[in-house]
């Protein structure tokens, strides 16, 4: 059984799921509007030799699309499909925090140590804090993405990536 919608019940019984998925949707949009901005001033290339800016331009087009569909589904979803979600309790709100903190001192370090080093120290205390490994795998890990990270950038996107006072 299918429910008919109307323009009549958009916005009609939102919870706070569907609030939430529009912030999002909106939040998405300004965030990868700005990302689209900045990928515009790096070099497009051509069609037969697309210059490191192209992928990122993808990207931001592709984000921002996903963020639009966001907002409709929000707004045009039958009211079943509504429902409340409670704030981050404990555990939950406390990898939130220490996630959202992580992530401002990699960028606030970015200039000093670049990214080759930031990436692999950020990645390998994600893996350790957030998950429940061995800081042995963690460092693994961390070397082997950071290092992923930044050949895919640098190899195939042909992008250098900040170096930094220290490397």
């Amino acid at each position: 059984m299918t429910t008919k919608l109307s323009l009549k019940d958009v916005g009609k019984n939102m919870g706070t799921v569907r609030i939430g998925r529009i912030v999002a949707g909106i939040l998405g949009i300004l965030f990868f509007g700005t990302y689209l901005n900045l990928a515009m001033d790096m070099p497009q290339g051509s069609p037969q030799n697309p210059g490191p800016g192209a992928f990122p331009v993808l990207i931001g087009y592709v984000a921002i699309a996903i963020s639009v569909l966001l907002i409709f589904e929000a707004l045009l979803s039958p009211s079943s499909a509504s429902g409340n979600i409670g704030f981050p309790k404990k555990v939950i709100l406390w990898k939130v925090v220490v996630f959202v903190a992580m992530s401002i001192a990699y960028i606030a370090f970015l200039p000093t140590v670049g990214q080759w080093i930031g990436s692999v120290i950020f990645l390998s205390l994600v893996v350790k804090i957030l998950g429940k490994v061995a800081w042995w795998k963690a460092g693994l890990i961390g070397l082997v993405s950071g290092l992923a990270v930044s050949a895919f950038f640098i190899y195939l996107l042909d992008l250098r990536l900040p170096t930094g006072t220290i490397l």
